[in-house]
This record gives structure tokens, C-alpha cells and sequence, in this order.
């Protein structure tokens, strides 16, 4: 397992892969779960857990999935990867967060954290 360092905050996430220079087209997603964490209130480490969580934790991840997709472009599989799921768990992921982008408040909320995740993080959209 993989620690990786981002803001004040460790993030443990799995694969070798995470942290791979950005010349080679990688990002380091550990700061992405780590601004969605905090925008959430929840802690990171049960972000990526590899285990089943309650409701608040699971949508948190299910955002998280749906950023590293969208947001920096990462193929399906890719992000399952990096997030210890299969790739038809993130695809249910992002139209889980596409229909909930519906919602106006959520909408601004996750419009919001995307810019938070941009700025804080320096990340650009790669594809």
C-alpha cells in the first residue's frame, strides 16, 4: 500500500501506479481524495478502503471516482485501479454522480469541490 502525501494529510492509496511523474501523463489522485474528503467531512483513509461503507462514505468515494474520471480524464479502468474497484463499479459510479448533478445544490457542491480540487491541487484535466 502506497502513502501518499497530500496537503496535511496521508492518504493511503493502492497500486504502484498512483504516483507516477506527470511528464508520463500520471496524476496523484491522493490529492484529489484528500480535497474530496474534506469537502465532504470525511476522513480519506475510508475513501479508499477496500471495504463496503455506510451511505455517506460510499457517495464521498463514488465522487471522488467520478472527479478522477471526469475531471482529470482517467480511463474506467484506470480509476478502478487506482481506487481498488472494478471498472463497471466506477462507470456506475460517474451515472450515479451525473444524475445527481440533477439536483442544483449538489450540482454547485460538486461544481464547487472541482475547483477546490483544481486550485489546491494544481491538477489539470488530462486525456
Amino acid at each position: 500500500m502506497d502513502v501518499v502525501v497530500s496537503s496535511p494529510k496521508l492518504v493511503p492509496v493502492d497500486g504502484a501506479e498512483v504516483i507516477a511523474s506527470r511528464a508520463a501523463g500520471e496524476v496523484d489522485i491522493g490529492a484529489l481524495v484528500s480535497v474530496i474528503a474534506a469537502g465532504f467531512a470525511i476522513d480519506p483513509y475510508a475513501i479508499v478502503a477496500p471495504n463496503r461503507d455506510k451511505a455517506p462514505i460510499a457517495l464521498t468515494r463514488q465522487v471522488a471516482m467520478y472527479m478522477a474520471h471526469v475531471t482529470l480524464g482517467l480511463s474506467l479502468t484506470r480509476v478502478g485501479r487506482k481506487f481498488g474497484r472494478d471498472r463497471t463499479t466506477v462507470a456506475y459510479a460517474c451515472r450515479l454522480v451525473e444524475d445527481l448533478r440533477d439536483d442544483a445544490g449538489f450540482d454547485f457542491a460538486l461544481e464547487h469541490l472541482e475547483q477546490a480540487a483544481i486550485r489546491l491541487t494544481n491538477l489539470s484535466v488530462y486525456k
